[in-house]
């Protein structure tokens, strides 16, 4: 069935909905062998694969053979048209043809384990190997197809341009579409591409029972992550030391692993990972229990930018000015390339651009947590368990930093807004770039300056101060590494503290009653105060709640297999082994945090 997205009534060729299709299967295969009476050798293999889907009705669509449309980077789909509505209801408009979503997502991990375990006197020894591959193949087709849209441009009156009218309306989308006069135009080409990494991990490990009271496990993990990377390096990622030939050589522009020759990130070879764990019981009723242990996490599957689209310029209001006629198809000026490895790709001349995706140096690196726990277990009476415990845990995490921050100098201090001083930066002030001061271009590079007043960058008259005085300016939002900055400097952190009291108590026909009692406590360094701040700063972990009191109680019900009545037959299968449980819980809220 169509889903909800783009979701009308129009027939299946023309609609713009989708179809949403989604599959996915885990096969595992498991050999357990006895190489000798003490000596066990298991090995796994697995394939786990899924796919989500999403397809137009109609996909083989000939837009050349069918309507006499060329420029298409793909003949699959019928075009995809827009025609804006009108504001005034009474003329209204048409709503958009043709679909933008096709695209195949793809999960496919193939992994393989091997343990031999050992247990020879009081110690059990065990050794193992875990693999796993992760590969994301996606097929992107979405605008392969082109849109064509058709804006007031062709039934406008020019006579009008640059005069602001207070009634009416110059010019109609659906009149522009009738006549075939398209006001802007884009198109994508069809992306395949895949994205992989790797994780590996050794261990060794024994249970040695030193005493009949005292039992000792230790043992030792290596994981090796990769970071998520395109197979062919046609992803690419901020180059902040690469000139950017969008905007006049600056620097910070996009580079990709195909063509750099370099890595974006390194792989991190020094996860190692101690475990030791221990038990001692005092006496028959009294079980003393502690535990220290290094763990770190997978990589991350942040994978870089690409860009696989192209569009027409923009033209000023009631210019009359329009991008061609539908029966010619595609713009000569539009054509979608992928993969493109130019520096500028997906940003214009001169224009300011949100920043392209940025692969930190240390996505190789795994997260690393610290845990340990110490806790007393004592039957105070018959039936009567009584549990103390402490836990604790400390972890580093990459937090990143604004690359093109607002120098410190820039801000003010103190506990009173400087107003004035925030008119000052966000303030406009004459556009440098103004295309008025390139006047010489007219002549020496006319397609070059018709580029240029058709862009926003270069058409205003002022831009606020403070896009000027930052570095990158022709980016905003750059967040990752400062250049120059050694990732130690930005690893933030999280610890955690608790101390756990639980009361526990059998009661006669099968109750169990539990109260446990929980007090946390948690900071986190996660964030810039400022975003000019060289290191996170800290603050509470609003995750984790200082007080929670849980009660719980459960009742095996006497009915089934091994319990008072109704042992067998067929009722025991229906009334048999049933629970009937009740949890009350109450917990502080959340700090308040701004």
């Amino acid at each position: 069935p169509r889903t909800a997205a783009g979701a009308d009534p129009l027939p299946d060729t023309i609609t713009a909905g989708v179809l949403a299709m989604a599959d996915g299967y885990t096969s595992r295969l498991n050999y357990d062998y006895n190489l000798s009476p003490r000596m066990l050798l298991h090995v796994g293999v697995g394939w786990n694969d899924a796919i989500l889907y999403l397809e137009s009705p109609v996909n083989n669509y000939d837009s050349l053979k069918e309507l006499g449309l060329t420029g298409q980077t793909l003949q699959r789909y019928f075009p995809r048209i827009v025609s804006g509505i009108n504001a005034n209801d009474n003329v209204g408009g048409m709503s958009p043809l043709g679909t933008t979503f096709p695209t195949k997502s793809y999960e496919r991990r193939p992994m393989s384990n091997a343990t031999l375990t050992y247990v020879t006197g009081g110690h059990t020894y065990k050794f193992g190997l875990d693999y796993r591959l992760e590969k994301y193949p996606n097929y992107v087709l979405t605008n392969t197809n082109g849109t064509y849209t058709f804006g007031t441009n062709m039934t406008e009156t020019p006579s009008l341009l640059n005069v602001t009218t207070n009634q009416g309306f110059n010019g109609f989308q659906f009149a522009s579409f009738l006549l075939g006069g398209m006001s802007a135009n884009s198109q994508n080409a069809p992306i395949a591409l895949s994205n992989i990494k790797s994780q590996t991990a050794l261990f060794a490990q024994d249970t040695w029972k030193v005493t009949r009271k005292l039992t000792l496990d230790y043992g030792l993990r290596w994981d090796y992550g990769t970071y998520s990377y395109e197979q062919y390096g046609r992803n690419g990622s901020t180059g902040l030391a690469v000139p950017n030939p969008s905007a006049g050589g600056r620097l910070g522009a996009t580079q990709f692993e195909a063509t750099c020759k370099c890595q974006f990130a390194s792989n991190y070879p020094y996860a190692i990972g101690p475990r030791v764990g221990v038990g001692y019981q005092i006496d028959q009723k009294t079980v003393l229990r502690a535990a220290f242990g290094v763990v770190y996490n997978s990589t991350s599957t942040a994978v870089g930018f690409t860009s696989n689209s192209a569009s027409s310029n923009a033209f000023p209001a009631n210019s009359g000015l329009t991008t061609g006629l539908f029966k010619d198809g595609m713009p000569a000026g539009v054509r979608a390339v992928w993969p493109s490895f130019d520096a500028n790709v997906g940003q214009p001349v001169g224009a300011v651009i949100a920043m392209p995706s940025m692969l930190d140096q240390n996505a190789g690196r795994p997260a690393r947590l610290t845990q340990w726990n110490i806790g007393l277990q004592r039957e105070i009476m018959k039936n009567t368990l009584l549990d103390a415990s402490y836990n604790g845990a400390y972890s580093y995490i990459p937090v990143s930093q604004r690359v093109d921050y607002l120098p410190q100098n820039f801000w003010t201090t103190g506990n009173v807004r400087d107003q004035a001083n925030d008119n000052f930066l966000n303030g406009n002030v004459p556009n440098p770039y103004n295309i008025s001061n390139m006047a010489s271009l007219r002549s020496s590079s006319p397609a070059l300056y018709n580029y240029m007043a058709g862009q926003g960058f270069f058409t205003r008259t002022v831009m606020p101060l403070n896009q000027l005085l930052r570095p990158f300016g022709q980016m905003s939002g750059i967040t990752g590494i400062r250049p120059g900055v050694d990732w130690k400097s930005v690893q933030g952190y999280t610890n955690y503290h608790d101390a756990q009291v639980l009361l526990e108590r059998r009661y006669m026909k099968g109750v169990t009653s539990t109260l446990m009692y929980t007090w946390a406590s948690s900071y986190t360094a996660d964030f810039y105060l400022n975003e000019f701040d060289a290191k996170p700063s800290e603050r509470i972990n609003n995750n984790v709640m200082p007080h929670r009191i849980a009660w719980t109680t459960i009742w095996e019900t006497p009915f089934g297999k091994g319990r008072a009545h109704i042992k067998d037959g067929f009722m025991s299968h229906v009334v048999g082994n049933w629970n009937l449980s009740w949890i009350y819980q109450r917990q502080s809220g959340p700090a308040i945090d701004w």
